[in-house]
């Protein structure tokens, strides 16, 4: 399996081809070693890297999908992103609650231990 293997530019082209080729997700995932969340993922940088300096549809003709699948794709990693930052934004909270936590034991620890 190639699972968190860095993507290399022979590995990308041959994700192109097979895209144009229209092989399935599934098949494409099971030829590289990869999870069919990878695929999707590194379909979605590549739509964004095209997105620079090519439109929708010509990135839809490029790699032979539908421009409403790429619009899908686009707006799946932008719901992706936001996800990430409440996550990030939650495991913030969590630090500071396990700070405070910790400062009250430690300003009560001896309370703590007598009651036990």
């Amino acid at each position: 399996m190639n699972i968190g293997k860095k993507w290399d530019i022979d590995e990308e082209n041959k994700l192109l081809n097979e895209l144009k080729n229209k092989d399935s997700i599934e098949k494409i995932a099971n030829v590289h070693g990869r999870t069919h969340k990878a695929i999707e993922m590194r379909i979605i940088y590549i739509i964004q890297k095209l997105k620079k300096n090519m439109t929708i549809r010509q990135i839809a003709e490029q790699l032979n999908l539908k421009e409403d699948i790429i619009e899908l794709y686009l707006e799946n990693k932008d719901k992706s992103n936001n996800i990430m930052k409440k996550l990030d934004e939650i495991e913030n909270k969590i630090d500071k609650i396990e700070k405070m936590i910790y400062k009250i034991y430690k300003n009560h620890k001896s309370s703590f231990i007598n009651q036990g």
